[in-house]
């Protein structure tokens, strides 16, 4: 899983977002509880302009790893465009 979720995370860095959210989606079928896995398709789900996908991203991580400020900070973030844009 190691190896996958590192797959999933190079597929990001070369902006390869929908191979990495499917990649990644492999790792959770295997482990639900892999949080950095939820963050990284949160991400690309951001970077796809697809903000409703992203925000549960963000949303599952933060569930999993509750103590994360980067993952609270990115979730903020997104509200506040989210937010902006609805005015």
């Amino acid at each position: 899983l190691n190896v996958l979720f590192s797959y999933g995370k190079m597929l990001f860095s070369y902006e390869e977002y929908e191979k990495s959210i499917d990649v990644l989606r492999r790792v959770l079928s295997k482990d639900t509880k892999w949080h950095e896995a939820y963050f990284l398709i949160a991400q690309s789900y951001e970077k796809l302009l697809e903000m409703s996908k992203a925000e549960e991203s963000y949303e599952n991580a933060i569930s999993l790893n509750p103590d994360s400020a980067e993952y609270k900070k990115y979730l903020a973030r997104l509200r506040i465009k989210l937010k902006t844009k609805q005015e």
